[in-house]
C-alpha cells in the first residue's frame, strides 16, 4: 500500500495533473465535445424519422377507385 511519504524525488504529484492552460481547455473541450455528440445523434435521429413518415403513409385502407361516367347512348 501507498502511502504519501513514500514518493521518489521524480515523482511529482502536483504536475501529474497536467499544466493549469490544459486543466483549462479540458473543462471546456470535454462538455463541449459530449454536446457535440449527443446533438448529432438527435440530428441523425430526426432526419431518420423524417425521411421514413413518407413510408409509413403509404400503409393503411386503400384508395377508393376513381369514378368514370360512361355516355348514355
Amino acid at each position: 500500500m501507498s502511502h504519501p511519504d513514500d514518493h521518489g524525488r521524480n515523482d511529482r504529484p502536483e504536475e501529474a495533473g497536467g499544466t493549469p492552460e490544459g486543466r483549462r481547455r479540458g473543462r471546456i473541450l470535454i462538455p463541449l465535445v459530449i454536446l457535440l455528440v449527443i446533438a448529432a445523434i438527435f440530428a441523425y435521429i430526426l432526419l431518420v424519422g423524417l425521411s421514413n413518415d413518407d413510408a409509413a403513409e403509404d400503409i393503411g385502407a386503400p384508395a377508393p377507385a376513381p369514378v368514370v361516367a360512361t355516355a348514355a347512348g
